[in-house]
């Protein structure tokens, strides 16, 4: 279960990306990558994603899977300024960048990648966003979306505050439950009573190995 950027967690633990990502970012399949062993193992744990074996079913609470239009705002641009990174993550985000480097990546995206922040990489006209969005779950893996909409909008329109009506919205899951509330929508009763009547329904249906 996710929220927020919780739920683009959420979903990379259930789906298969094959090379697209890698493409995107590349140009080039893992086949095409003449990488020394390090440099290959690190691009391809950051642009391949392997659904995990124990993920059966997930829960979407608004999920941005094709980014939020705040991250265009002043809010993007004072956070930014204040977002430090700690030195182990510093050191692998360079490591990544000399692996991206070495791939091909030309000049302009090279210093695109640099420059990235988890806000930038929000915004809506990132492209990675619309792929990932577009890859459905790996069978026989379900889902189910949570959306929040505030005031009286209903589908297509309307959004959380944060995150659009149309951004959260995948054609992929199995259930789509609307509730009109901000986007910290997840400690509404009717968004913990929905999460709850999932839960049981995939209890019921599984064959009860493990479960009390």
């Amino acid at each position: 279960v996710g929220h927020s950027q919780g739920g683009l967690l959420t979903k990379w633990t259930a789906i298969d990306t094959g090379d697209t990502l890698l493409k995107i970012i590349t140009n080039k399949t893992r086949e095409e990558l003449d990488l020394p062993a390090r440099q290959r193992e690190l691009l391809l744990k950051y642009a391949v994603a392997k659904p995990l074996p124990f993920v059966k079913r997930v829960i979407f609470i608004s999920t941005p899977h094709r980014g939020s239009f705040l991250s265009k705002n002043w809010i993007r641009s004072l956070v930014a300024r204040l977002v430090k990174l700690p030195r182990e993550i510093f050191s692998e985000t360079v490591s990544v960048l000399e692996a991206l480097k070495a791939a091909g990546v030309s000049g302009n995206l090279f210093e695109k990648f640099q420059k990235i922040t988890s806000l930038d990489a929000m915004s809506p006209d990132n492209e990675i966003f619309h792929k990932i969005a577009d890859i459905p779950l790996s069978p026989p893996i379900t889902a189910h979306s949570i959306i929040a909409i505030e005031g009286d909008d209903e589908p297509p329109e309307g959004d959380d505050g944060v995150v659009k009506y149309t951004s959260a919205h995948v054609d992929y899951v199995e259930s789509e439950f609307i509730v009109h509330d901000g986007h910290s929508c997840q400690s509404n009763p009717l968004v913990i009573e929905e999460v709850r009547r999932i839960l049981i329904e995939h209890l019921q249906g599984s064959d009860n190995a493990g479960y009390p």
